[in-house]
């Protein structure tokens, strides 16, 4: 037994852990450090994945297989990932999940072709679905009562913060220092986070629901808590997915230089990060659900202004707002769904959630890939913004009146 393991548990009905609270500011704090540097890892080589697949003799279809099979990894192992973690516990997850991606760093930097650079990345896929939902499921399990909204919104700080700053860090490394030197920087930031989480991060056990499943409405309820929270999940990071793919070709449409788009994007997730822990905040003092139906109704009108705009510092305004509205989502959601992990098993609702989530990412690569092609760029926002509008009234009758949104 590690260090780490002693003591954490302390009573508690079944698969309900109580933390002793130092223990508890201890995991929060080494489990947020976690997530932020095997973020800046992951991402830090974004702004040069598709180029070094061009480089190894990538047509678009196999461009297109490097990121969609990616998501249709996670999709397809989100949920067993998420009942194997409820049986082992999460932290056993998270330390296979550290480990391979050291693995992941070397694969990639020496890929000699295409095919082996695709096969890297869907076993990324399988890494990256035991680290994200798992290490929320962790931060579910250490949230007390009341509080659902605070835990997870720390949590989102940690993944919004390690996405805005690993693409310009890797963006430099590239520019001044070496081409693949993204994939060292991941290699060795992913070394670091092994001893973190092997010494450092206690074992909560397992999460199996904390009580039985009530018959009759209830049982209702909770299904409609999860159609709800799935649905809604899928759009809102869909949207997230649509910023780095296609808000690019927007500004490029518009006449904005690179550096301006670039200036959009990170706009939107340092906002995103600032603004989730005032927004986790308020989800605990006021239902998370009318976070969840202003930020989407904010982010569905900011989506449909965007294609209306043909200037830099409109754009950049529209985009600020649109960060804001995304994150009250954001917040609202991920408390609902740490309520809703409560009353199930964490780490199976987790894991479903962001399967949610891929399915989401999936669909608008595909969709919006086709909207454009034969429509136009400016389209692609447009059906962004009217299907995150025209989700918000189904997904609130689903939402409304149980026990997850209440306060």
């Amino acid at each position: 037994m590690t260090a780490g393991t002693t003591d954490a548990r302390a009573g508690g009905a079944l698969g309900q852990t109580a933390v002793a609270p130092e223990v508890a500011r201890r995991a929060l704090l080494v489990l947020l450090v976690s997530v932020t540097v095997n973020l800046i890892g992951t991402t830090a080589y974004s702004p040069m994945l598709s180029i070094y697949a061009r480089d190894l003799g990538a047509t678009g279809l196999w461009i297109g297989l490097l990121y969609g099979g990616f998501y249709g990894v996670r999709l397809v192992l989100g949920r067993p990932i998420g009942v194997f973690s409820d049986r082992v516990g999460q932290r056993r997850v998270l330390l296979i999940s550290t480990a391979i991606y050291p693995l992941l760093a070397i694969l990639y930097a020496i890929s000699p072709n295409i095919q082996a650079l695709v096969g890297t990345r869907l076993l990324h896929g399988v890494a990256s679905a035991m680290m994200l939902p798992m290490a929320m499921a962790y931060v579910g399990l250490l949230a007390k009562e009341g509080s659902a909204g605070r835990y997870a919104s720390y949590f989102n700080f940690a993944n919004f913060l390690g996405m805005a700053i690993g693409p310009l860090v890797g963006g430099l490394i590239v520019a001044y220092v070496a081409f693949k030197g993204p994939f060292y920087l991941l290699f060795l930031l992913t070394v670091l986070n092994l001893p973190l989480i092997f010494w450092l991060l206690p074992d909560l056990g397992h999460s199996e629901a904390a009580a039985p499943r009530p018959a009759g409405g209830r049982r209702i309820q909770l299904d409609r808590v999860t159609a709800g929270l799935l649905a809604y999940n899928a759009v809102v990071n869909a949207n997230t997915i649509l910023f780095v793919s296609f808000l690019p070709l927007l500004a490029r449409a518009i006449g904005l230089s690179i550096l301006q788009g670039g200036l959009l994007i990170s706009a939107i997730y340092l906002i995103t990060s600032a603004s989730q822990i005032p927004f986790g905040r308020l989800s605990d003092a006021v239902s998370p659900l009318l976070l969840v139906v202003a930020g989407g109704a904010v982010a569905g009108a900011c989506l449909l202004a965007l294609a209306q705009l043909d200037a830099f510092a409109p754009s950049m305004t529209v985009v600020c707002i649109l960060a804001l509205g995304g994150s009250a989502a954001t917040a609202g959601l991920s408390a609902i769904a740490v309520e809703a992990g409560r009353r199930r098993s964490m780490g199976r609702f987790m894991g479903g959630f962001h399967s949610a989530a891929s399915f989401g990412m999936i669909a608008i690569s595909l969709g919006a890939g086709l909207i454009f092609d034969s429509i136009g760029i400016k389209a692609v926002f447009v059906a962004a913004g009217l299907v995150t509008l025209a989700l918000l009234a189904p997904v609130t009758l689903l939402l409304r009146g149980t026990p997850e949104v209440a306060r």
